[in-house]
């Protein structure tokens, strides 16, 4: 009687330890699954959200002629890769992480509004340029503390430099060498 108790004991806890380590197995693999996708989806965030800036600033180096006060001026633009990004996200991700998003959204109406009826300045495009890219750092930021390992935060998405930098006079002693 005690082998019985003792091989049904051990077949016991070897199936309860099989239904465990596959739940545990099947929680892990769904996690994975989620932090995959969202990542995928915040690069397609961060993707479009740069083909939008640049066509923004296309749009703005035309130099359109400034539109009456009230008048309908159609942003030609294709907002769709932009919507579709901005859908996905919100069906995978974090709240956080959405809500960083539609900051960059909510940044692009006014530039584009301002900038399809020529009222944005080259000074105006860079102030406003500069505004959506700081939405963009704070998303990464907001996607790399849910996404990625803890670290400090982003102070610039890119390189490029400061308006107030002497690179900006273009003068071709600056790129000079002086090993010369």
């Amino acid at each position: 009687m005690g082998l019985f108790v003792t091989t049904f004991g051990a077949a016991l806890t070897t199936l309860l330890g099989v239904f465990v380590g596959g739940v545990l197995s099947h929680r892990l693999q769904q996690r994975q699954w989620s932090r995959d996708r969202q990542a995928e989806a915040c690069a397609r965030i961060l993707r479009e959200s740069a083909n939008v800036l640049l066509e923004l600033g296309k749009l703005q180096g035309r130099g359109v002629t400034p539109a009456d006060e009230g008048a309908r001026v159609p942003i030609p633009i294709d907002w769709r890769p932009w919507n579709e990004a901005l859908a996905t996200l919100a069906l995978v991700a974090d709240h956080r992480i959405v809500a960083a998003a539609q900051a960059i959204d909510r940044a692009f109406w006014p530039v584009g509004l301002q900038v399809a009826r020529g009222w944005a300045t080259d000074s105006d495009w860079y102030r406003l340029r500069n505004g959506i890219e700081d939405d963009r750092r704070d998303f990464v930021n907001v996607a790399r503390k849910h996404l990625a390992s803890p670290g400090p935060p982003l102070r610039r998405l890119t390189g490029r430099p400061d308006l107030d930098d002497p690179i900006w006079t273009l003068h071709r002693s600056y790129f000079s060498s002086s090993e010369d």
